[in-house]
């Protein structure tokens, strides 16, 4: 909708033209399980340095989500922090992939509002939001993994790092 704003926020989200941005939106709380991001979003860095990850959000875990991210070596996750409402489109069409991890999440509205720009989604099996009739379908138009498995979620980020699949989920 606003292709030189979302160029914009990719620039500032970006590391450089060739950076592969996941992103992760949400209350920074337990059961949304943002450490395994993080933690995913290192392994698959180690075998693919185009891999980054970028959080939006804020929450009871933030300090600690910030010493995590400061522990990695190469940054290769950011902490934007909160973004305004009426922006999170814009921010949800400057990633290339959105991730969910959570634990509990009965049907985040995130993931539809990420997939409506055309982002292609990787939850966890315990986000409520996927199944054969529901908004997301492994391998037709997103990727599902087992919580609680970085290294499983980090799989995932691998193979989205495949322009082609990206663009078949989106």
């Amino acid at each position: 909708a606003h292709p030189q704003e979302v160029q914009q926020i990719r620039q500032e989200l970006g590391w450089d033209e060739n950076t592969i941005l996941y992103g992760f939106m949400g209350k920074y709380i337990e059961r949304k399980n943002p450490f395994e991001f993080i933690d995913a979003i290192a392994l698959a860095h180690q075998r693919d340095p185009r891999v980054r990850g970028v959080m939006f959000g804020g929450g009871d875990l933030e300090a600690a989500i910030n010493r995590r991210i400061a522990e990695l070596n190469n940054a290769e996750v950011i902490n934007y922090g909160f973004v305004n409402q009426s922006k999170i489109p814009l921010y949800f069409a400057a990633l290339d992939v959105f991730v969910v991890s959570s634990w509990i999440d009965p049907h985040p509205l995130v993931v539809s509002e990420a997939m409506t720009v055309g982002t292609p989604p990787i939850l966890s099996d315990r986000c409520g939001n996927w199944g054969y009739s529901d908004t997301v379908r492994h391998r037709d138009n997103g990727l599902v993994y087992t919580c609680g498995k970085p290294a499983a979620l980090a799989e995932a980020i691998l193979e989205m790092t495949h322009a082609e699949t990206r663009q078949r989920y989106s």
